[in-house]
């Protein structure tokens, strides 16, 4: 009888504790009543941070990255690898939220912007806003105010740095001063790419958009046969005429210049640069870039554990051959804006 009296108390203080733990589950306590517990997950994708109640077991947006969570926080756990060797991170969940970008990707045009940002979104301390918000350059976005520009934003933790691109913004007059008043210390990311070259992408994208008919050769010289620096595919490329205005607010030490035709032969040197110019730890390792076997653009993609990018079809896009005599005139104009441009960034490019 006391054996069964016993064995009877024994069952129902079992059934005490299993009640006491899922009701401080249910709670949110996140008390570890079972090593068997399930634990909420931090999800991290390319543009934020999705929380949900599932067991240990996916993955974030960088390679060996899983996400646990305890009393109140949630910490990243990373396993040994040769490209990251990573810290844990401690992050609580109550302090994600949208923040204005402490970076922006200024421009230029076709020089590899878009490249850049999807490189850099690899990294787990870099949340990069997926669309051009052009907020800066846009009259009728700018009077909708920081507000509403920092709305766009993706969401992000304090340790984590938040970029914005848009490419336009580095031939706009105005912006270099709107910047400055949000933030005199931000970081800028401006790419550069052999003026012709870029040049050549610029008309090319033009002509997909607004179905030009005339050829380049015809836009970018006048009827005497000199270069017409009125076409704004020409004049985009003297990067000096721009540069002095940026300069007008910004210390050449907050502005990094990513050398766009690097970026597509040797990406990994390039983003190490960017690391290190935003102050990361170098995160980002050569097995996350690949040039796929059925692709002649000679741009490379990148992948982690979970996912793989590459460029829209639109990037990259064979340029047709330029006529050997408007390239030389084009080069030969563009060695003096060059010239110019290096000596105000202390810095020399490999363009012929």
């Amino acid at each position: 009888m006391h054996f069964r009296v016993r064995a009877l108390l024994s069952i129902l203080g079992l059934f005490a504790l299993v009640y006491i733990c899922v009701s401080l589950t249910l709670n949110q306590k996140l008390f570890p009543c079972f090593l068997s517990a399930s634990f909420q997950q931090v999800s991290v994708t390319r543009t934020g941070v999705n929380y949900s109640q599932i067991n240990v077991s996916s993955h974030t947006k960088y390679p060996s990255q899983q996400a646990h969570s305890t009393v109140g926080q949630q910490y990243v756990q990373q396993e040994a690898n040769p490209d990251t060797r990573l810290k844990n991170k401690v992050r609580n969940k109550h302090t994600r939220r949208r923040r204005l970008p402490q970076c922006i990707i200024i421009g230029v045009q076709k020089a590899g912007t878009s490249a850049l940002r999807n490189f850099l979104n690899l990294h787990p301390d870099i949340e990069t806003a997926v669309k051009e918000i052009r907020f800066f350059n846009n009259e009728k976005s700018y009077l909708q105010g920081l507000d509403w520009y920092r709305k766009k934003m993706p969401y992000s933790f304090p340790d984590q740095i938040t970029i914005e691109k848009s490419p336009t913004y580095f031939v706009t007059e105005q912006v270099p001063e709107r910047i400055y008043h949000m933030n005199s210390s931000i970081k800028l990311l401006l790419l550069v790419r052999e003026p012709v070259e870029r040049a050549m992408s610029d008309y090319l994208q033009v002509t997909q958009k607004f179905q030009a008919k005339e050829s380049f050769e015809a836009m970018a010289m006048t009827s005497s046969g000199e270069v017409n620096i009125q076409f704004p595919c020409v004049r985009r490329s003297m990067y000096y005429r721009y540069m002095k205005n940026w300069l007008e607010y910004f210390p050449l030490g907050q502005i990094h210049i990513v050398d766009g035709n690097l970026l597509v032969k040797d990406p990994l040197s390039e983003i190490q640069a960017v690391e290190k110019f935003l102050g990361v730890e170098q995160r980002i390792g050569r097995n996350n870039f690949y040039l796929p076997v059925n692709q002649s653009r000679g741009f490379y993609c990148i992948r982690n554990e979970t996912w793989k990018k590459c460029l829209g079809a639109s990037k990259g896009r064979a340029h047709p051959p330029l006529d050997p005599g408007v390239e030389a005139k084009l080069r030969n104009y563009y060695r003096s804006p060059n010239k110019k441009f290096f000596r105000m960034v202390h810095r020399e490019f490999d363009w012929p």
